[in-house]
C-alpha cells in the first residue's frame, strides 16, 4: 500500500514538473516574440528613415540635374535668382 502511495506521489510530482516546463517554455517563447517585436519595428524604422534618405537624395539629384541642363538651355539658377 505505500509503494502506491510513493507512486502516486512520484507521479503527482512528474506531472508538476511537465507543468512548470511547459511555462517555463511559454515564458521563453514570449519573450523571443517580445524580442522579435522590438526588431520588426527598429526594421521598420530603419526602412523609413532608409526611404526618406533614398529621396532627399533623388530630389537633390534631380535638383542638381536640372541646374546643369538649365544653365546648359540658358535659364538662370534657382541659386543666381535667390542672390
Amino acid at each position: 500500500m505505500e509503494l502506491q502511495s510513493v507512486r502516486g506521489q512520484l507521479a503527482s510530482e512528474q506531472s508538476r514538473c511537465f507543468k512548470l516546463e511547459e511555462l517555463v517554455d511559454v515564458a521563453e517563447l514570449r519573450q523571443k516574440l517580445q524580442t522579435m517585436e522590438t526588431l520588426q519595428k527598429e526594421l521598420e524604422l530603419l526602412q523609413r528613415q532608409k526611404a526618406a534618405s533614398e529621396q532627399a537624395l533623388n530630389a537633390k539629384q534631380r535638383q542638381r540635374s536640372r541646374g546643369m541642363w538649365g544653365w546648359l538651355a540658358g535659364t538662370p539658377d534657382e541659386k543666381a535668382d535667390d542672390a
